[in-house]
């Protein structure tokens, strides 16, 4: 939440960096994670974040 929505917090900038390493974390510990692995790849520019969104869709449908 906090790198989603980072001017929440007052110092966002700062919040917005601490929530890009929780993410960060997050991925190392669970990489198969479809939810962290989108909000991983959300945070950094890749063009393989839309590919991963694509790829993890059905899934994400069928459980939530």
């Amino acid at each position: 939440m906090i790198s989603l929505f980072p001017y929440f917090f007052g110092e966002y900038e700062e919040w917005e960096q601490r929530g890009k390493k929780m993410i960060e974390e997050a991925m190392t510990l669970k990489p198969n994670d479809p939810i962290i692995e989108m909000l991983y790849l959300s945070s950094i520019p890749l063009s393989k974040y839309k590919d991963s969104c694509r790829c993890w869709k059905d899934l994400i449908e069928k459980v939530y």
